[in-house]
Parts: structure tokens; sequence; C-alpha cells
């Protein structure tokens, strides 16, 4: 690995030696890249702006958070509040609150800072890559490689895929200071590379591992112990080498868990699996992550394991395992780059789905940071191999064509991203063997305005998982609410989620309209019953059936319903009418008048005989 280059960091004072020739010539080659990378990167992914929702994480995100996100002082609750979930992801959440300030619930500003963010963490990359090489072409076309690649599209054009750029902006900086810090000293760097630490864990939570990855950069890179002294002893000098980051990165730590823990209080887990037998099952991460950075095929942001890919990435590590031995690359700086790779994935991979492979196994957009490690080694590779009088040549003759390959199909596959509905079909088109793919995808065709083919979608979910009520309760809805309406289908269809014991409310209120078209009216009451009885203080069901108890002159039970429908939500219009229309037949002129002051809030005109009947009593 080559010495850290000149213009970056400095030396000691004595050994600094000014540039020659202090003008714009000298710092437009070190500043040139930068700005060529950025517009170059800018302008790639600018369509993405232009973007809707997936509909995969980002509704939940934005959508159903606009509120809280709508008011900017709530910026100093995201450390302190359940936001998502067992997430607790302080400045993930706080760009969803500084873009809602710009566009609310549009699109436009959350797509524009992804863009922006991803822009900014390939700038780092370079950086990195001439802190360890310098400049030159090989460096170069390598970072077109990594902006360009199409693993990473998500991060720019999917809005949830922002969390490894912003881990990326602040987890570089964090390892440069250190690595800077222990070749050149000065507290100052420790500590900035503390809060860069600081910043990481409140990213994301898996940027714990960056200590253990400082620590071995430490061992491996800088220090470079004698094996003479033998293990144990070299340990325990770069233990007390590092004395102070180690107290700093187990307070900071500690301290990160505390605040986890109190702003997660409550919270019922995530029903993830996580132990060392999660690591057995998911090594496959491995070989395929390698296997789509060379060879980008089946691209979906939620990955799935198959054989053929997990092969195709053996062979590339056997590949390059033979080439890193025959053009003798340093052992320390080999190992340190596979713990990097290795230590960045072993969060998300000792973790699985409780309810097993629904979605995905892996996410692609996960492979942004351990993607340096196998960069690095293939710069060490090319260095081994390459003269610097072939350097041009490299450059012309085969870094140009690959840049171009790989951003044509990047290129290809970023309008995946363009709305729920191509997102969904390119998971269907990779994954066609996905139920839980193919459900999503009816549901994007049905809010496209495409029944038939949602009606398609749905079935081959309910073909490939035919015990999921949830199918057949939202195929159901395409012959409740489509053009041309079916309920005797719809019956049916919900009639099968019935007999799979099924405790989705949701399945027996479709069933209840699907009984009132057919003016089934003791069948309609019975399915509304059981949804309320599923959902105690679900206020849709418990309103729906106060209509059918009113409807049916059931005044007793329609009463009843009313007041639990008010209990549960205080503004649904229908319970208050029905209410006071009820107290109004039954003589209860003095209940009725309570209603009165919340009727007239809720804009509704009382009819001049009841307000003379209530006059009394107002």
């Amino acid at each position: 690995m080559l010495k850290m280059p000149l213009y970056l960091y400095g030396k000691a004072k004595s050994e600094y030696i000014p540039p020659a020739d202090p003008t714009w010539k000298v710092y437009s080659k070190l500043f040139a890249p930068y700005i060529i990378l950025a517009i170059l990167t800018f302008a790639f992914y600018m369509p993405a702006m232009h973007y809707d929702y997936s509909y995969l994480d980002d509704n939940s995100l934005i959508l159903d958070n606009a509120t809280f996100n709508a008011n900017i002082s709530n910026l100093s609750k995201i450390f302190s509040t359940n936001y998502y979930g067992a997430l607790y992801r302080p400045f993930l959440f706080g760009s969803f609150i500084i873009d809602a300030q710009f566009s609310g619930i549009q699109p436009q500003a959350y797509h524009f800072a992804n863009i922006i963010y991803f822009v900014i963490s390939v700038l780092l990359v370079w950086r990195l890559i001439t802190v360890l090489y310098g400049q030159g072409p090989i460096q170069f076309g390598f970072i077109l490689l990594y902006a360009f690649h199409p693993l990473f599209v998500p991060l720019a054009a999917w809005i949830p895929g922002r969390n490894d750029s912003l881990l990326m902006m602040f987890w570089i900086p964090s390892f440069l200071l250190y690595y800077s810090y222990k070749a050149y000293g000065g507290k100052w760097r420790l500590w900035l590379h503390l809060a860069f630490y600081m910043c990481t864990l409140f990213t994301k939570e898996s940027a714990i591992v960056l200590p253990v990855l400082c620590f071995f950069a430490d061992y491996l890179l800088i220090a470079k112990p004698d094996k003479k002294n033998g293990f144990l002893h070299n340990f325990i000098g770069i233990l007390q080498r590092n004395t102070l980051p180690i107290i700093g990165w187990i307070a900071l730590s500690v301290i990160f868990l505390l605040m986890r823990y109190s702003a997660l209080k409550g919270i019922p887990p995530s029903g993830d699996i996580v132990g060392p037998f999660e690591l057995l099952r998911n090594i496959q991460t491995i070989p395929i992550i390698i296997a789509k950075a060379f060879i980008p095929l089946k691209l979906f942001v939620l990955g799935s394991y198959d054989w053929g890919m997990t092969g195709l990435g053996l062979g590339i590590i056997g590949i390059i395992a033979g080439i890193l031995m025959n053009r003798k690359v340093e052992g320390s700086t080999i190992l340190f780059w596979i713990l990097w790779f290795l230590l960045i994935l072993l969060p998300t991979m000792a973790a699985s789905r409780k309810n097993g492979d629904i979605y995905f196994t892996y996410a692609e957009h996960r492979s942004f940071l351990p993607f340096i490690a196998i960069l690095v080694l293939l710069i060490e590779i090319l260095f081994k191999s390459i003269s610097s009088n072939n350097w041009t040549l490299m450059k012309v003759f085969t870094f140009l064509p690959v840049v171009f390959v790989y951003a044509a199909i990047a290129w290809n596959y970023l309008p995946c991203y363009e709305n729920r509905l191509s997102y969904w079909t390119q998971g269907a088109k990779v994954y066609p063997e996905k139920a839980e793919i193919q459900h999503a995808l009816g549901k994007a065709l049905y809010t496209a305005d495409k029944p038939l083919l949602a009606v398609q979608a749905y079935k081959k979910a309910i073909e490939l998982s035919p015990d999921q009520d949830i199918f057949y309760s939202d195929l159901s809805k395409v012959y409740l609410y489509g053009l041309n309406p079916d309920y005797e289908k719809a019956i049916a269809v919900l009639k099968v989620a019935d007999s799979l014991e099924s405790q989705d409310p949701t399945v027996f209120q479709n069933l209840t309209v699907a009984y009132e078209k057919k003016k089934m009216i003791p069948e309609a009451l019975k399915a509304a019953e059981k949804a309320v009885r599923l959902s105690p203080n679900g206020a849709t069901f418990l309103n729906n059936l106060t209509l059918l108890y009113f409807a049916n002159k059931d005044y007793v039970n329609a009463e009843i319903m009313a007041r639990r429908t008010i209990k549960a939500q205080d503004n649904i219009l229908s319970c208050y009418t029905i209410l006071f229309d009820i107290l109004i037949t039954q003589k209860r002129y003095l209940e009725a008048a309570e209603l009165v002051p919340r009727l007239v809030k809720m804009g509704v005109k009382i009819p001049e005989a009841a307000m003379q009947l209530l006059q009394p009593y107002l």
C-alpha cells in the first residue's frame, strides 16, 4: 500500500516540502477530479428527482409521519422519540424532517436530497482512495465504476436507500481521521474521529463495528508489528497505543445504547431472529454480493438467495484469491480489507426475519460500504500488475468500456424506481416466484387503475402461497370496487380467507360490504360483528357496524356501537349524526342537546324543528 500523499493531512513540519508551483495549475489537479466526479454523478442520477414513492418503507417513513415531519422543532425530539418501529436512527429520520420543510409530502425534495447525499458519499470514497493510493487514472476509473455501479442505484433513486449514503458521509471521515491520528498524531484528529463515530451510530446501528475496523487498521496497516515478537505481544502493544481511542469508543457506544434504550423503551422488538446460527443461514449473502459486484444481474433492492449467483460469486472469490496470491499482495492489506467487507455485513447477516423469506433475504444497497473493500483489492492487484507507463493505455482500453457497460446497466435500471408500479414490476420480473412481491405488484396495479392485471397478480400470489388471507382480502377489493363489480366472486374469495381462520378484520369488513351489496343483511351483520370482535377498538369497523344496526332499525345496538366508535375516534361524523337522530327519536333531548356544539363544530346544519325541541336544554 502506498504512503499517504503529502498533500493530504501533511507530514511533520520538518518533512513538509511546499509545492514548487503553488498556482491554480497545482491545485486544479487536486480538485478537478472532485468537481468532475460530482457533476457526472449528479447528472447521471438527476432523473430520479422527478420520481414518485415506491411504497416500500418510504410511504411509512414520510407519508405516515407527515404531521410530525412538518414541524421543524421535532428535530430536537428524534433522539428521544420512537419514530419508526424498533429502529433508532435519528439522523436518518431528521433528514426527512428537513426535506419536509421544502416539499411537504411531495417526493421531489426527498429525491433531490438522496442524490446529494449519494454524490457526497462518492466523493468521500474518492478521498479515501486518494489517501491510500494517491490520484491517477486507475483510481479515477475505479471511482467511476463505483459511482455508476447498478447495485447502488437504490441509494440515489429509492428514498429509504439514503441511510447508507448518510452512513458513508460520517463513516469515511471518521475512519480517515483515525488513520491520520495514528499516522501523524494530534488529539484534535482523535476528537473529531470520535465525533464522527457518534454520528455514524445516530445514522445506523450497524456502525458499532467501526471501532473494531479502526483498531485493525492500526494493527495491520499502520503499526505493522514485527511477527518475531509474537501475536500476543503485538496485540497488547496495539491496545496500549489505543488506550484513549478505546475509552472514547466504549463511552460513546454506551451513551448511544442508553439513548436508544430510552427512546425505544416499551416498543416491541422487530421480530427478527438474531444469533450466530443466522450468520450461517445468511452466509450466501457474501458470494452473491460479490457476484453482483462484478456481474450485476437480477437487480432488485430486496434480493433473494439463489444458487446460480452463489456459485458465480464463489468462482469470482476463487479467481481473486488466486490473483492476489500470485501478485504477492501484502498479507496484512488483504486481511484488513477482508475484515472490512465481512464486519460491515456482519450485523445484517446476524438477523433473519422471524416469518421467513417473505420479501427478501438480503438488501443490495447495504453493499455500498463493504464494496469499498472490493475496490481497494482490485486497485492492489492492478498496482502490482501495471507499470506507471501503461496507466493511460489501461484507462482508455479497459476502464472506459467497463464504465460505459456498468453505466448503461444502471441507466436502464434507474427508471424501475420511478413509482410504485415500476418498482414492483421490476421485483416481479426478477423474482416471479415470490408471493409477497406478486401481492405488492397487485396492489400497485390496483392503485394504477389496472384491475384486470391486478387480479392476475393477486391470483399468482395465491397460487404461490395459498394460505395468506391478506391475498384473498385484497383480491376481493378488485371485485368489490372495480369498474365491473362482481360481488359473488368477492364473497367466494373471502370465504376462502375465512376458512383459513383469518384474524384480519379487513377480511370480514370486505365480506360485510359484499353481503350488503347482495342484500344479504343477516350475513352482513354477522361478518361486521366478527370484524369488531377481532378489532374491538377499530373505529372503521365499529362505525360500519353502527351504520348496519341503524339501517336495520336496531337502535339499541346502534347507540352502543356509536358511542364505542366515538370513544375510539371522536371525529367520525356519521356516528354523531346517528346518535343524535336516535336521541331525538327517543325524546332524550338533554343528551341530544349535549351533542349540538360538537355537531355545529363539525359543520352540521341541525334542522330547525330539532333545534326548537332542544331549545330549553341548550
